[in-house]
């Protein structure tokens, strides 16, 4: 586990890396785009990931997106950048910045319930009668717990930050 860790820390810093130098769509060229795709399949050469894939966002395009390996070894199906993959620890981050963003746009409040923007209600299913907020669920405060389920290729989308209040 630990090399998987080290191994996604370094996927994540080598994007981060990339991100931060704020590449235009024109400036990730052909000698650019080599050398990061070079990167990221030396770290899928290592074998210790099946497969995985890597972006590079701006507000307006995306500037880099590649699969590499596989997502599927024993149907041979090849890691694309359109692999839905289940969000799991290494999202925190992405999740973090994304809800303090919003929360800075107004668009939410960390102590709002998390009933106020989903189409579906959820309770507590030890305390009922109280109400979980969205501090609750990224702090894991709920008493909630991931079931079975969890292990379900799920998508998540945060098209509710976008609507209006």
């Amino acid at each position: 586990m630990k090399v998987l860790e080290r191994n996604m820390k370094k996927i994540f810093v080598t994007l981060l890396l990339c991100s931060a130098i704020n590449f235009s769509y024109s400036q990730i060229n052909e000698k650019v785009s080599n050398k990061l795709i070079e990167e990221l399949e030396n770290i899928y050469s290592q074998g210790h990931i099946n497969g995985y894939s890597a972006a590079i966002v701006n507000q307006n395009n995306i500037l880099f997106s590649k699969g590499f390996g596989y997502a599927n070894t024993k149907q041979n199906i090849k890691y694309t950048e359109n692999t839905i993959q289940n969000i799991g620890s290494i999202s925190k981050t992405f999740i973090g910045v994304a809800l303090l963003k919003a929360q800075e746009l107004r668009k939410l409040n960390l102590d709002d319930p998390i009933n106020k923007y989903l189409p579906f209600e959820v309770k507590n299913p030890y305390y009922p009668d109280q109400v979980i907020t969205i501090r609750h669920l990224t702090t894991h405060t709920s008493s909630i717990k991931d079931g079975p389920h969890y292990e379900k290729k799920w998508a998540f989308s945060w098209e509710f930050l976008l609507k209006d209040k």
